[in-house]
Formats: C-alpha cells, structure tokens, sequence
C-alpha cells in the first residue's frame, strides 16, 4: 500500500510539472491508461495447471495469470474460478481424463516400427483445426513420417530451405540416430501432431527456439496442434522451478506434458534438470547461429 501511495503521489507530481507539453501529458495519460489494462489482464486465467484438495475439502486449482510468469501462479478455489475460466476448467479436466502422457505412449523398438503409409491428403487432425498444409509441406511430413517409421535420418529442405542451410540457418530436427534439416514451422509441428495422433507416441518433444520467435511458435502450436500439451519453458528461475514441478509431473518417469519450448540459453542454464529426460524429438530453430548443443 506503501508502495502505491508513493507510486500515485510520484504521478500526480509529474502531471501537475511545471512547462509540461500537451504531448508529455498525453503520453502519461497514455501511460497510465496501459496500466489500468495491464491490471484487468492480470486478473484473468491463462491456464489451469494442477489442482488439490483444500483445506476445507473443496477443490483447489493452481492457476497461472495472463501477463505473469509462472512465479506468480495461485491456488484458487473453484467457486472463484468456474465463472471466470469456465473453458480453461473444463481444458485441465480433459487432459486429466484423457491422459495422453507421455508415459502411455505405444513402444516400439527402432527396427520395428509400423510400416510408413503415405499421407496423400490433410489428415483429420489438421483439417479440424480450419488449416490446410500446401503440397510441399504435406510432401516433407510424408518424408518425416518415412524417416521415423525406418529410424533412419535425412534432409528435407525445399529450394529456400537449401538457401537458409547453405548460409548456416534453418531448422533441425533430430531423432536418437542424429539430425535432419527442415525449413517449415508448420511441418515441424505438423509432425509433432502425426506422431501424438497417429504413432500414439505422447512425448515429450523438446522445441529449442529464439526468444524473439518463442510467441510465434505458441501460436503455431495452438493454431495446427491444439490438442498437443504445449509448455513455454521461460523466465526467472523460480517461474522455471514451479514449471518443473507443477507441468512436468510427478517424477521424470509420470511426465504429463507432451512438448516443452524453451530458448538454447535455457536449455544450457538448466541442463542438469533437461538431461535427465528421455526426450523423443530434438528440434532446434536455427541451430547453426549458435554453438553445437553439449
């Protein structure tokens, strides 16, 4: 309260400034305006993380806030909850109910997988999500999908692609035998989608990439692969440790999240605790601008 007293006076001084221009005053204005939006988003769920008996035998669900890192995450009961994220409760109870972790994956040996079948047109898990894959994109799943189903590695790139490899850009995808260049976000996680839905292979899938495309690659994800457990792995420490204790799961054996995306800063600060996941899928954006992963 300190603090806000102090922070209001401080505004009301700088208003009331001698010589203050008309644009000076505005853009306070404007400031303050922003703020006043930034405290309404923080009052809203961007998602429901885990949930718990309370203290008076009412469920409890552990919320993280729009705007906030995972630091600030709350425990709320649920008649605080249901009337402002109805649609993210009933997200949370799905994922619980089915239980697409990564633990229940269908194994298969390397040299016996299931026999490649040609995608000749979008499957059903692309197409319901309203996006449609152009040719060469339905092209370089096939081609994913070849390689996985042999164990084998490759390059997929089409003529931009080639470009971005020959001047040390472009993507990475690489399975436990090595790594296969590939230019299109869009197959990358279309891929994904294919082994999750079709290979019954839940994760986890380990996405490495710059923390000036992270949001974009959100937003792919939610856009092509909505039904995937997506995890952005950023901010402070803290934020970090709440996500490996509360997202990941019970122990590195009972992991429920099915793709964790992280930035290569990250992904070497954290190491230690990364390691020691067996992770299905590497990719990594633009790997070659960077030193080779440890």
């Amino acid at each position: 309260m300190d603090n806000y007293i102090k922070a209001y006076k401080t505004y009301q001084a700088r208003l009331a400034a001698p010589g203050l221009t008309s644009e000076e005053r505005e853009t306070l204005l404007l400031d303050k305006e922003r703020e006043k939006q930034d405290l309404e988003l923080y009052k809203t769920v961007e998602r429901v993380v885990s949930h718990r008996d309370g203290a008076k035998g009412e469920i409890e669900y552990f919320c993280k806030w729009n705007g906030l890192n995972y630091e600030h995450c709350t425990w709320e009961p649920t008649e605080e909850i249901r009337p402002i994220a109805r649609e993210l409760l009933e997200a949370y109870r799905q994922r619980e109910a089915e239980a697409k972790f990564p633990y229940k994956s269908a194994s298969y040996a390397r040299s016996q997988r299931p026999p490649f079948e040609k995608i000749t047109e979008d499957p059903e898990y692309i197409t319901k999500t309203g996006g449609e894959l152009k040719d060469f994109q339905l092209t370089g799943l096939n081609w994913l999908a070849y390689l996985w189903s042999k164990g084998e590695n490759g390059i997929l790139a089409d003529e931009m692609g080639l470009g971005k490899v020959r001047s040390g850009l472009g993507w990475s995808f690489q399975t436990s035998r090595g790594l296969m260049n590939f230019p299109k976000t869009v197959q990358t996680v279309s891929f994904l989608s294919y082994l999750f839905h079709k290979m019954h292979q839940y994760g986890p899938f380990l996405v490495i990439v710059p923390l000036s495309t992270i949001a974009a690659w959100q937003w792919q994800f939610q856009t092509w692969a909505p039904d995937l457990n997506v995890i952005t792995y950023i901010g402070t420490a803290s934020a970090r440790e709440v996500i490996r204790k509360y997202e990941f799961g019970p122990s590195n054996k009972k992991l429920k999240l099915n793709v964790l995306l992280t930035t290569y800063e990250l992904t070497l600060r954290d190491s230690k605790e990364l390691c020691d996941v067996k992770w299905q899928v590497l990719a990594v954006d633009e790997v070659r601008t960077q030193p080779p992963l440890p």
